[in-house]
């Protein structure tokens, strides 16, 4: 587990950076800690998203759907030989070595982005006395953060819909569909919500969790996370926080990262 720098930091006096960096302590130590199974590496991700500002390239969530080796790295359970070609294919140090170098070359330009976000909102002004500091910090992360919260707290109900299944029957999905709109902020790929209820019926009903193989349907679900709903999550939260269309500058990394975690 990673170790708690709280208390070892010095306090610079700016509370959004400081609990910003709290958060990212939280993340990495569940990170190298490894995870019970896909659903909760899902939802890590989910967590990562808003945590990071949205400072996120989202391709990258996309293209984990098909990385079911990265998946069996950062499982740390029996759940992970479902992932391997044989079980115990991977061993635990490889594993977590997998799981370090997933932290440095995609987690860590993530923090140090979203660090750089906040940072612009944080400013300090001096009174009378030299050492009279007066800290305003972060003061639109922390209008902004009831929002924040609130979205998080939607995605996740949302993430868990779709994970086991949505329910009500199809009216039920069409409901699923429409609340897409306000927990991803209004940046979830319309094609899905359109195609996921016309495209076909196994789809709806893979959905649905009516699927005959319930195997078969939890993974496409899984898939369905990755490829549609953290990109759009992401998106959201980034848009929600006032950095669309700004370069996250970390495309270069996270294309680099997938690489290299398949060497």
């Amino acid at each position: 587990m990673a170790a708690d720098p709280q208390g070892s930091r010095p306090n610079f006096g700016r509370p959004a950076l400081e609990n910003l960096e709290d958060a990212h302590d939280v993340l990495i130590a569940q990170l190298r800690d490894g995870f019970a199974d896909l659903d909760a590496v899902i939802h890590w991700h989910r967590k990562l998203a808003v945590r990071s500002l949205g400072c996120i390239n989202g391709g990258f969530y996309a293209d984990l759907r098909q990385e079911e080796k990265v998946w069996a790295a950062l499982i740390v359970t029996d759940e992970r030989d479902q992932f391997l070609t044989e079980p115990g294919a991977i061993s635990e140090e490889a594993a977590l070595e997998t799981r370090l170098d997933y932290e440095a070359t995609f987690v860590l330009p993530a923090t140090e982005m979203a660090f750089r976000a906040l940072r612009k909102s944080a400013s300090e002004y001096f009174g009378e006395e030299d050492n009279e500091t007066l800290t305003v910090a972060g003061e639109e992360f922390h209008a902004m953060r009831p929002a924040l919260s609130h979205l998080e707290e939607r995605q996740k109900a949302m993430l868990d819909d779709l994970l086991d299944g949505v329910d009500g029957g199809r009216a039920g999905l069409l409901d699923w569909l429409r609340d897409l709109n306000g927990a991803t902020f209004g940046q979830i790929h319309p094609k899905f919500q359109s195609r996921a209820y016309k495209e076909s019926d196994v789809l709806r009903r893979v959905l649905l969790d009516e699927y005959h193989d319930d195997a078969a349907a939890k993974l496409t679900r899984q898939r369905l996370a990755f490829a549609y709903l953290l990109p759009a999550f992401n998106a959201g939260v980034r848009t929600l926080v006032g950095k669309a269309g700004e370069d996250t500058g970390i495309d270069d990394q996270v294309g680099a990262t997938m690489e290299s975690l398949k060497a």
